[in-house]
């Protein structure tokens, strides 16, 4: 485990057991075997699986959070910034879908609890992302227009993930822009 931490290596690991068989059908034991570690290792750093697929979640989200929010600071016009918007989330929903579809799912699985509280997680930093996105390219942030952007970049990663289709990048953009209130 040279160069990387015990901690990272430990999340590497399970995110590839959990797409490859699932948060439900991967066991602690499985993660620490493929690590060569003792499972107090892992519970050194996680309390438990839960514990590490919401490190992997917010880890996840964090990583795309930065990608958007690098983008309100770009200059030019509104219908650009749009294009490389879109063009970001279809890059985005590439990278990030697999593990999004897996997180989404298995907290799914979790108790009630668990699952209320990491999707308000997710929904939440999911929409203060794209309201300061709108504050910034947009100015004034109202319920509906984050409510019309999430609606979009969902298709635009749905399509992306499930479809392969392939985006009309000027026209999302174009739909964005009029949606709201370019």
């Amino acid at each position: 485990m040279e160069g990387i931490s015990k901690k990272e290596k430990i999340i590497e690991v399970s995110e590839q057991l959990f797409l490859e068989k699932g948060f439900s059908n991967t066991s602690v034991k499985d993660i620490t075997n493929a690590l060569g570690i003792s499972k107090g290792s892992f519970y050194t750093y996680f309390d438990s699986k839960e514990a590490l697929l919401e490190e992997i979640v917010k880890r996840t989200l964090e990583k795309i959070e930065t990608e958007l929010l690098g983008l309100q600071n770009k200059s030019g016009n509104k219908e650009e910034i749009l294009k490389e918007f879109v063009a970001m989330n279809i890059n985005l929903a590439k990278e990030f879908g697999p593990s999004i579809v897996i997180s989404l799912r298995d907290v799914a699985l979790l108790g009630e609890n668990s699952t209320k509280t990491l999707s308000g997680k997710i929904f939440s930093m999911i929409r203060n992302t794209l309201s300061t996105f709108i504050d910034k390219v947009f100015g004034a942030v109202t319920n509906d227009r984050v409510t019309f952007l999430s609606g979009i970049v969902i298709s635009i990663w749905i399509q992306t993930i499930f479809f392969d289709d392939k985006i009309d990048i000027k026209s999302f953009a174009n739909m964005i822009l009029n949606g709201l209130g370019g």
